[in-house]
């Protein structure tokens, strides 16, 4: 999901500033056809930035699953003071942590050996 979303971004920005490298069927037609270019691009811009708005609107952010689980991914980027654990595990996470030869391994491994 991240990346379709910086992928709209990235070619709303390209249409912006007029590069059409990605749509190369559009610009054929653009050049050949006696098209209003200023304006297509202005509707194609539309588009892109309602499309992402949509998505957002059916993948909300802040619903994202993955945010909650992103210590199972890299525990070392855990936030302790805002993830809901007791006393206890939280102080076990500031150790991980902080574990550097943890972390190098953590580095070295593929997740699924880690």
């Amino acid at each position: 999901m991240d990346a379709f979303k910086k992928k709209l971004a990235l070619l709303d920005s390209r249409i912006q500033k007029g590069d059409l490298e990605m749509f190369p069927n559009l610009h054929n037609c653009l050049t050949s056809a006696d098209v209003n270019r200023k304006e297509l691009l202005c509707i194609i811009t539309l588009h892109l930035k309602e499309l992402a708005e949509n998505f957002d609107r059916c993948f909300p952010p802040h619903e994202d699953p993955r945010i909650r689980n992103l210590r199972i991914n890299n525990p070392f980027t855990e936030d302790v003071h805002s993830c809901n654990r007791n006393s206890c595990e939280k102080e076990c996470l500031i150790e991980l942590c902080c574990d550097t030869t943890l972390l190098s391994e953590y580095k070295m491994q593929p997740l699924a050996q880690f």
